[in-house]
């Protein structure tokens, strides 16, 4: 407000001057046309006497001192408008900011008034509630005792740690951050899950037909290499095809349904190879290698199980390491290692096709 005033004041001053100045030149204007005038009189009274002469020109004299202090004036009023005009712009920027800064001040008492405002309706709902509430009787020392540990609790908060609240923006973020990478590796672990679900559906699938048919291949494989008997696969735990166990259950011929534990190691021996021509029949290999498989048989059952791995050779090429000749008679291709020389090896390769 002071300044407004201070800004009216100032323009009321310089309309004064102005004016002033505006008087000045009509003043000075009218003091040349009299000039004027007077010299075309003066030349007009050249033959006039002399004493009239002289007088005309006292007074052109004076119109003379009388314009350059007219012209002293005005140009001082100038100055004086100069000073006048940068004081007004000064004045009008200070204006201009004080304005500026009472802008700022309305809006921070508006603000202040609408915080007040809330703060009003606040009480008045508290104030409502607290009518609401039930009258009880309120002991005094409880109360005291009540202020006293409220009083303590907030001692024992000081004191206030001003950087938490950014700190908490950080851990925030960090956290924020953390819970995506958390959100993505469930999903992903979500799809892990599928798949494997869908992996394990599929084994269980295959295991249960390839353990069906390996089943049915074993028993008819046991029968023809023991003679007769019977011979079974047993799963241990049928609901759980991806952790169950496998039983053998045989049965050779003249004698009762055993564990595979309670078998001689000739029958243990003959079994584990009627299983193993079991699993070729189902799912036939390129080649097998055996090393001293039939070591444990008689003679006898060497016949067998190189007669049956005969059969199986159009589909599975066998490579047997033995020194049993039972099995070496059905070979097609024989070769030994023999020592003719002390300390000197030496290969030999027998051709027993033609022969067989």
């Amino acid at each position: 407000m002071l300044a407004q005033e201070r800004f009216r004041q100032l323009e009321h001053d310089q309309q004064q001057r102005t004016q002033q100045q505006q008087a000045q030149q009509q003043q000075q204007h009218n003091l040349q046309r009299r000039l004027q005038d007077l010299t075309t009189e003066l030349e007009q009274i050249r033959a006039t006497p002399d004493p009239q002469i002289a007088k005309l020109q006292q007074v052109i004299t004076d119109l003379e001192v009388q314009l350059k202090q007219g012209k002293a004036t005005i140009e001082m009023l100038q100055a004086q408008e100069h000073d006048l005009e940068k004081t007004i712009d000064q004045q009008q920027q200070l204006l201009l900011q004080t304005g500026e800064q009472r802008q700022q001040q309305t809006q921070q008492l508006k603000e202040t008034k609408q915080r007040l405002q809330a703060l009003h309706e606040k009480q008045t709902e508290l104030s409502q509630k607290m009518d609401e509430l039930p009258t009880k009787q309120v002991d005094s020392t409880q109360l005291t005792t009540k202020i006293k540990q409220l009083k303590t609790r907030l001692t024992e908060l000081e004191p206030v740690n001003l950087g938490a609240i950014q700190a908490f923006r950080e851990t925030k973020k960090r956290m924020d951050f953390m819970q995506s990478q958390l959100d993505d590796l469930l999903v992903a672990r979500q799809k892990l899950l599928s798949v494997m679900n869908k992996m394990d559906q599929t084994v269980k699938e295959k295991f249960k037909a390839t353990f069906v048919a390996v089943a049915q291949e074993f028993s008819q494989v046991f029968r023809e290499m023991f003679g007769g008997g019977e011979a079974r696969l047993v799963l241990e735990n049928p609901t759980e095809m991806l952790t169950t166990g496998i039983d053998i259950k045989v049965q050779p011929p003249g004698k009762r349904f055993r564990s595979l534990n309670l078998l001689s190691g000739g029958e243990k021996s003959l079994t584990a190879l009627a299983l193993l021509f079991a699993i070729i029949r189902v799912r036939a290999v390129p080649f097998v290698i055996l090393d001293e498989a039939e070591s444990a048989l008689d003679p006898a059952n060497v016949d067998r199980f190189a007669r049956y791995m005969k059969q199986l050779k159009a589909r599975t090429q066998f490579i047997v390491i033995t020194h049993r000749k039972e099995t070496m008679i059905y070979a097609d291709q024989l070769y030994g290692v023999t020592m003719q020389d002390s300390g000197v090896s030496k290969l030999v390769a027998v051709d027993l096709k033609g022969s067989n």
